[in-house]
């Protein structure tokens, strides 16, 4: 996965070992600066065909959707909701 602020994250298996066992709740997330960023990128991804696990959803303050990244660790985008 990669931005547009030069941020690279990569998630490998350089020597073919199974890959470890997470606990059911464990993820990653990023945490964008607007409610659009998040709309674009859920977006982006549900139209690229990754696998989602949530929709976007509204958790408090924020805005946010769960999708599923390589060898099935779960991905959280977030960002707080607009204010109208």
């Amino acid at each position: 996965m990669e931005d547009d602020a030069g941020l690279a994250f990569g998630v490998s298996n350089l020597f073919g070992s199974p890959p470890p066992v997470y606990p059911s709740d464990f993820h990653i997330g990023f945490i964008l600066d607007k409610e659009s960023d998040v709309r674009a990128q859920y977006e982006r991804l549900k139209g690229a065909g990754v696998q989602l696990r949530t929709e976007l959803s509204r958790g408090g303050p924020n805005i946010y959707f769960m999708c599923v990244g390589p060898d099935g660790i779960m991905i959280e985008v977030r960002a707080p909701l607009d204010h109208a």
